[in-house]
């Protein structure tokens, strides 16, 4: 599976790995509910 660096997985991943997830973030709530995106972190 090939990572464009959006969604709920990659944001996630970012989060548990400690990196910044400003920017994940940034492309999560473009395609996914501010509801999907407190639940996933």
């Amino acid at each position: 599976m090939v990572h464009d660096g959006h969604g709920l997985g990659y944001l996630q991943k970012i989060a548990r790995d400690r990196k910044n997830v400003f920017s994940a973030l940034m492309e999560a709530v473009k395609t996914h509910s501010r509801g999907q995106v407190s639940h996933t972190l």
